[in-house]
């Protein structure tokens, strides 16, 4: 089973690089501290620091050209409710494999 994974491609000569070698972590995310908030909406009224950078330019470790690369994130939530029962279905884990089958 092939793993998927997620790449960017030099536009010039095809070499492929994962995101984690072009873009730098504390950068991607941003820094943001103090965060204000407005009262009860909890809506971001302000802050210092930087919000994410989406945008990074990189020049190519085989062809020597330099290239821009633009991420677009999406952001999706979903409401989980606490108050209702659920259950876990649990599997016994075992080193050995059954040779009787």
């Amino acid at each position: 089973m092939k793993k998927k994974y997620e790449v960017i491609t030099c536009p010039h000569c095809g070499y492929e690089y994962l995101p984690a070698e072009i873009y730098i972590p504390d950068s991607f995310f941003g820094k943001p501290y103090e965060i204000d908030r407005e009262g009860v909406s909890g809506k971001i009224d302000y802050f210092f620091g930087s919000s994410m950078d989406l945008d990074e330019r990189y020049t190519c470790d085989k062809c020597n050209q330099p290239f821009r690369v633009t991420a677009k994130v999406q952001f999706t939530t979903e409401g989980i409710d606490f108050r209702k029962e659920y259950t876990t279905k649990l599997r016994k884990q075992s080193l050995f494999l059954n040779e009787d089958d």
